[in-house]
């Protein structure tokens, strides 16, 4: 008999991206509650990283409510560079 396998292509982890003087940085670990209470710019909600993101955060019990919302995640990096607000984005 063969056994059925599926083996997984990648891992995903999350990174906060936050200015260097922000209240979360330099952190190695931190939890998804704190994370939501930034000032947040994250993906717009149709997209799926998003969506996983969302998950990701109502499992923690968090629910992220972001200021400003993109399409591209060279806009979160924009965004996050003016030092005004952080974001989280999928890292293989």
């Amino acid at each position: 008999m063969w056994a059925a396998r599926t083996p997984a292509l990648y891992e995903e982890c999350y990174l906060l991206l936050t200015s260097d003087d922000g209240e979360l940085a330099g952190r190695d670990v931190t939890r998804w509650a704190e994370v939501a209470a930034l000032p947040l710019c994250l993906l717009s909600p149709q997209m799926r990283n998003r969506r996983i993101l969302d998950a990701v955060f109502a499992t923690a019990g968090a629910v992220a409510v972001p200021a400003v919302e993109t399409d591209t995640v060279s806009a979160l990096f924009a965004h996050v560079a003016t030092h005004h607000w952080s974001s989280v984005i999928a890292h293989a």
